[in-house]
């Protein structure tokens, strides 16, 4: 009897939290597949993969919002969320993935107003590459927008420590779009690095981030409604942090030739769709100055710390009320070439069945996989990262999102 008055009372606790909201709200995505992969280095070695993916289309999450009317269209808003994953683990193992933490993706809390727009405090998604890339590209997905960002970004998906300012909905009657980001750094975490070993002593390094800022921005521009066209444009940087770097074994590692220090970026994006009839075309370009930001920066003197520049190319081609194709190809200047196909059939808003093909030609950078394959545990060389300097890559995958 005690144990059932204790749940009702929770129940009841849970019910009075609820309707002191204007709503509360549980979300998410699942994308789950099964995807083959093949890839041959640039001295003929083969391997392949055949696995469960998770995230190859839209990424797999889910979470949990609210907000409360204050009264004059100014509303308080929350929003907690984060991963799932399709083998039951966490996230990621890999560093600074995010492993272990409940609401990776968004743990914030803000004001909404229809007049002048949105602020949120927390953990955030970033204004560039998570908010612009997207709205360019008419079916790009995870899979071609995760590659632009290994291939020539240099943006933060999830920000933490950050505020977070987005352009009120109504602006010159829906036409214009935007917003910024501000981030005074993440928060330190131990991160671990296998050293390569060209010149390094082979093993683990270890050391502590130090956080830096980013700020990030864009807009986006219907100018002629008629028209269906959108134009986009947005800027990133990142300030230098860097890593305390402690002894391993007498090879401290800063001697090693990765996993330095971190440095400063930028980043630049311009794009623009139009869409006609039941075709839509989108045109995107990158730029980016300098390392990468995440937590692992890139090899000091590698290409990766230099200049890279994006073209990416999109086609959507609405066949019928369910069924969608779509088309990519993506080029770098370091000579990579990214094709990929895409079939879509909706059987409503919520439930849809996909498949794709990719097929990269790497070229000098060495840094990316023909399809996004998200938390699978089998092969990474092939699936996961990095498939090396001037080879080739195949994948095709059969999957299926639902949204809740």
């Amino acid at each position: 009897m005690k144990k059932s008055l204790v749940a009702l009372a929770a129940l009841a606790s849970i019910a009075g939290v609820a309707q002191a909201q204007d709503g509360v709200s549980l979300y998410g995505v699942l994308d789950f597949g099964i995807g083959d992969i093949n890839a041959t280095s640039a001295n003929g070695q083969q391997q392949g993969n055949v696995g469960i993916t998770n995230s190859a289309m839209q990424s797999s999450l889910w979470g949990v919002k609210g907000s409360e009317d204050l009264g004059g269209g100014l509303k308080a808003i929350f929003d907690f969320e984060g991963d799932l994953t399709a083998n039951g683990v966490n996230y990621s193992s890999a560093p600074g993935a995010g492993s272990g933490i409940l609401f990776r993706r968004q743990e914030n809390v803000g004001l909404s107003s229809t007049q002048w727009g949105t602020v949120q405090i927390g953990t955030v998604y970033d204004s560039l590459d998570a908010d612009a890339q997207l709205s360019i590209l008419p079916v790009a997905g995870n899979s071609v927008n995760f590659t632009t960002q290994v291939a020539g970004g240099t943006g933060n998906y999830f920000p933490t420590q950050a505020i977070k300012y987005t352009l009120p909905k109504n602006l010159m009657g829906g036409k214009l779009s935007g917003g910024f980001t501000y981030s005074s750094g993440n928060v330190p975490n131990q991160y671990t690095v296998t050293a390569p070993t060209n010149g390094a002593t082979s093993g683990t390094y270890s050391a502590n981030s130090i956080a830096g800022s980013m700020t990030d921005g864009y807009l986006r521009f219907e100018p002629i409604t008629n028209l269906k066209l959108t134009l986009g444009a947005g800027v990133s940087q990142a300030d230098p942090g860097g890593y305390q770097s402690p002894n391993l074994g007498g090879q401290p590692v800063s001697n090693a030739p990765y996993y330095a220090k971190q440095y400063g970026s930028h980043e630049y994006l311009g794009g623009i769709q139009y869409a006609y009839h039941r075709y839509s075309l989108g045109l995107m370009f990158t730029e980016a100055n300098g390392a990468a930001v995440g937590p692992v920066p890139a090899i000091p003197g590698s290409p990766a710390a230099n200049d890279i520049r994006t073209t990416s190319l999109g086609l959507g081609y609405q066949a019928t009320d369910r069924i969608k194709l779509g088309a990519n190809y993506v080029h770098n200047t370091g000579n990579t070439n990214l094709y990929n196909v895409q079939a879509h059939y909706s059987f409503s808003k919520q439930t849809e069945v996909y498949a794709q093909y990719a097929y990269v030609a790497e070229g000098s950078y060495g840094q990316t996989s023909p399809i996004w394959w998200g938390d699978n545990t089998g092969s990474t060389w092939v699936s996961n990262g990095a498939i090396g300097a001037n080879s080739t890559a195949q994948a095709f995958l059969v999957g299926m999102i639902h949204r809740f």
